[in-house]
């Protein structure tokens, strides 16, 4: 009953952690497609700081990718 329960709390950050990457993702797509849709006469840069979030924002999917990959291997087998 125990290795039930530990694995549910293990699941359930696991499920919280794949949320977090997902809305990530997004918030690096709406950054980028701000330059995207935008043609070169339009005369649209990222600056330095849009390029700082979207690689701060990789790096955090990176840790929870690891993080993910940790927390599986600590599931328990029932």
């Amino acid at each position: 009953m125990k290795k039930d329960l530990y694995n549910k709390l293990i699941n359930e950050e696991i499920n919280f952690l794949l949320e977090k990457e997902e809305l990530l993702w997004e918030e690096i797509k709406e950054i980028a497609c701000t330059f995207e849709y935008h043609s070169i006469e339009d005369n649209v840069d990222l600056d330095r700081l849009e390029i700082g979030d979207i690689n701060e924002k990789r790096q955090q999917i990176f840790a929870i990718i690891e993080l993910v990959g940790d927390l599986e291997g600590l599931k328990k087998e029932v």
